[in-house]
């Protein structure tokens, strides 16, 4: 038997699906949608105060100018659905589409919906570092029947590809709500995962300021006697930090 909020996720997926009496257009650049009024005008207060206060009496559209398109079509499913989108469900794509809702929950001025994605960014980055308990170099990816290691490159790279994703994103937009979390995923693990050094390859290749980040904040955490016993040993990692980085 489907739970409620199951069943609203998958009747309002299937209105958004439908072209059963969509009575507004939204336009964002290239992209188009059909959707309720009844609908976004109640789940959403923008969408409720841009319907009411239109000198329109039967406004027919309504063009957005200020976000893209994506953070619009992922807005839109949490209206219908009030679940995150599919692309949640994905580690490959998680990172990036919970910057992009944010980023149309900031627009579209819903806090609790900034709070949500937040939260499940947090969440997930916990989950990653949970996985990284034993010692990173030997950490198992499952592979088809088999396994392969993040001693390896290849392994490395396809395990972190949508995190780097996710945390350039973050640093391309400037966002210190993301940027932080990423941040924060290193010593969520006791900074097992700076004993790789594809890892901090690959840092440096697509988003050397984090790598930069990452190594501020170690320096910081190894000189700060409070800290966890657990931290590495710098003269493990020392190569992997930027140049600018003089021990």
């Amino acid at each position: 038997m489907e739970r409620p909020g199951e069943e609203l996720a998958r009747e309002g997926n299937a209105l958004l699906g439908s072209d059963f009496m969509k009575d507004l257009t939204i336009k964002c650049k290239d992209q188009t949608w059909k959707v309720h009024k009844l609908i976004v005008a109640a789940r959403m207060e923008w969408f409720k105060a841009a319907l009411c206060e239109s000198e329109d009496d039967d406004k027919k559209e309504i063009v957005l100018r200020g976000p893209k398109p994506v953070a619009v079509d992922l807005v839109i499913q949490w209206i219908y659905t009030r679940r995150l989108g599919p692309e949640f469900d994905s580690d490959d794509k998680l990172f990036e589409a919970s910057i992009w809702l944010h980023e149309g929950a900031v627009f579209f001025g819903d806090a609790r919906l900034m709070t949500i994605v937040e939260e499940k960014l947090s969440e997930k980055l916990d989950n990653f570092a949970d996985n990284l308990a034993d010692n990173v170099e030997w950490y198992a990816v499952s592979e088809g029947l088999g396994q392969s290691y993040l001693s390896d490159r290849d392994a490395t790279r396809r395990a972190f590809e949508g995190y780097f994703r996710g945390v350039t994103l973050a640093y391309g937009l400037k966002r210190d709500w993301a940027k932080e979390l990423f941040i924060r995923y290193a010593p969520n693990n006791q900074w097992l995962i700076m004993y790789n050094k594809h890892f901090r390859e690959m840092a440096n290749d697509v988003c050397p300021d984090y790598l930069r980040d990452l190594s501020v904040r170690f320096v910081e955490h190894v000189t700060n006697p409070s800290e966890n016993e657990q931290t590495p040993n710098i003269w493990d990692i020392l190569p992997g930090l930027p140049e600018w980085y003089d021990a």
